[in-house]
Formats: C-alpha cells, structure tokens, sequence
C-alpha cells in the first residue's frame, strides 16, 4: 500500500522527471554534436594556422632575400657614386693641372719670345755695328791704301761685333732648346695624361674582380688581381708626378 501510495502520489513528479530526463539527454546529444563540431574546427583552425606559418616562412625568406640584394644594391649604388665622385676628383685635379702647365708653358713661350726679340734686336744692332765698320775700314782704305795698322777703335769694334755675334748665337741656342723642350713636354702630356686615364677606367672593374674572388674564396686570384691593381696605382702615380 505503501508504494502504491507513493507512485500514486509521485506520478506527476515522475513525468516531470521523464521530461526532464529526455531534455538532458537532447542537450549532451547536442552537447557532444557540438564537441564534435569544435574539434573539426579546431582541427581546421590547426590545419589553417600551420598554413599561414608556412606561408608567413615563404614571406619571411623572400623579404630577407630582397633586403639582401637591396642591400647589394645599395652598397654598389654607394660605390659608384663614390668612384663618380674620385673620377670628378681626378678630373678636376688633372685639369688644375693641365692649367698650371699649361701657364708654365705659355710662360715659357713668353720667355722665347723675349728672347727672340733681344736676339733680332742685337742681330740689328750687329747689322749697324758691321755696316760702322765696313765704312770706317773703307774710308782708311780710301784715305791710305798702303796702311794696315789696326786702331784700338777697330779693335774694340771687332770685340764688340764678335760679343754681340756670341750672343745672338746664344740666344738662338737658347730659344731652338727652349721650344725642344715644350714639345717635348706637351707630349709627355698627352702621353701620361692618356695613361692615367685608361689605368683609372681599369681600377673599377679590377677591383669588382677583387671583390668576387674574395666572395667566392679564390684568394688566390684576389691576391693575383690586387697586385695588379697596386702596380696599376704605382704607375698612375708616377705618370701624376710625371705630369706634375
């Protein structure tokens, strides 16, 4: 009776549970249906992020890639303006000193060209002195043929003819030395002038040839190709002092 009683008096509580039950059992089904699904994306959003790293690695090697030759380039784009610079330099110097003997030489001819008018003029002042004595020599002849005594005026004449005679010699010497030696200078002008350019327009790629055997380990032919570059250096040098 007593049971009875109490599934009399719980019947309505026993549908209520029976509902309650069929609730809970819905929701875990959802529940795990839901667990189910989380761990497909999550399994995706694993699959997604090892992607993305993969892909964000390609970036990553090809930015420092590029940064690389950006750099590279960089470094030339430096290296050139650096040589552009020591070219302009160069350039300006050699032209300085182009200038400077230049003057040097226009100097020099200034210095002929007065000597050329002291000779003309001692070579005229030589023609009067010879025409004085042709004529003072044929006046004593005129006046005594027989007399052959020479003054001491024809003496100090003829001394004088004779000095200015050396002179004019000189002076011609001097002017036929002078003119020798500027062409001979000019030309050892043109010819350094053009040798230093030509070793200067070497040096740049030389020195790439340096720096690629060093970069691939071939010190042998980095050490072969900057003595060559340091005797290149030797003769500009020289050919500068030479110039100079």
């Amino acid at each position: 009776q007593i049971n009875e009683k109490l599934l009399s008096g719980t019947k309505e509580l026993r549908v209520v549970q029976e509902e309650w039950a069929v609730k809970v059992e819905k929701a875990n089904s959802e529940l795990e249906e839901l667990r189910r699904q989380m761990a497909e994306k999550e399994s995706e959003l694993a699959e997604y992020t090892k992607s993305l790293e993969e892909v964000e690695s390609k970036i990553s090697i090809v930015h420092k890639k590029y940064e690389i030759r950006l750099a590279e380039l960089e470094k030339r784009m430096n290296e050139v303006k650096d040589r552009q610079q020591r070219n302009t330099e160069n350039g300006d110097n050699i032209k300085q000193k182009r200038e400077h003997i230049k003057t040097k030489y226009q100097d020099a001819v200034i210095m002929g060209n007065k000597i050329a008018e002291n000779a003309k003029s001692i070579a005229a002042q030589l023609v009067v002195l010879e025409k004085m004595a042709t004529r003072l020599q044929s006046e004593l002849e005129d006046k005594n043929p027989e007399y052959t005594e020479v003054s001491e005026e024809d003496t100090k004449l003829k001394g004088k003819l004779k000095h200015l005679r050396d002179q004019v010699d000189e002076n011609n010497k001097k002017i036929d030395f002078l003119h020798r030696q500027a062409d001979q200078a000019k030309r050892r002008i043109v010819e350094n002038t053009a040798s230093m350019m030509e070793i200067r327009s070497s040096l740049p790629a030389l020195q790439d040839q340096k720096k690629y055997a060093v970069s691939a380990r071939n010190f042998k032919e980095a050490g072969r190709v900057s003595n060559q570059i340091k005797q290149l250096q030797s003769e500009e040098a020289e050919k500068e002092a030479s110039i100079s």
